[in-house]
């Protein structure tokens, strides 16, 4: 970490992100990129409110995309990547809410025994297929980050509110 110029927290994010991929392939090495992903953020909580934002801002501006599409992390531009790893992220966060918290544990379980993902998560889903729950994360992304962006503005209006403040006063004076 001192040679990369990162804190040691950072560091250990890395880490733990960089040994969930180590761990998934051990057990299966067809997990969909954004299961993939989205496991390895989730598990070096990584998915934070700077990434929830990204996704408000993106579905404002209508760049949000399928399930299936979120492939070519590395290749993707920079904007492009952030938001599919912050996309991947909440598909997990996404299928704790429809599904619970053993639902990451049930599907690893499920693909350790049959060595195919789509089967596993119908398994452990109880039927849902992933194009099903594809609509259900839609849905969740819909209901829970529309708005976020709005945070955003929580630094400009603090900083505006003193200026305008400060405008009106020299404006009566």
């Amino acid at each position: 970490p001192k040679k990369k110029s990162m804190t040691y927290n950072n560091f250990k994010k890395i880490l733990q992100h960089e040994i969930s991929h180590l761990y998934l392939s051990q057990i299966n090495n067809k997990f969909p990129s954004w299961f993939n992903e989205g496991f390895a953020m989730h598990n070096a909580h990584e998915f934070n409110i700077n990434r929830k934002i990204n996704i408000s801002w993106n579905l404002l501006l209508r760049r949000i995309v399928d399930l299936k599409q979120l492939k070519g992390f590395l290749s993707a531009s920079k904007p492009q990547s952030y938001l599919y790893y912050s996309q991947s992220g909440a598909s997990i966060e996404a299928m704790i809410f429809y599904y619970g918290h053993d639902i990451l544990d049930s599907i690893l379980s499920y693909t350790k025994q049959d060595n195919n993902f789509n089967r596993a998560f119908l398994k452990a889903t109880e039927g849902d297929t992933i194009d099903k729950f594809s609509v259900k994360y839609t849905s969740y992304l819909n209901n829970h980050f529309r708005f976020l962006f709005i945070y955003q503005f929580q630094k400009i209006i603090f900083f505006l509110i003193p200026f305008l403040l400060l405008l009106v006063w020299f404006y009566k004076k």
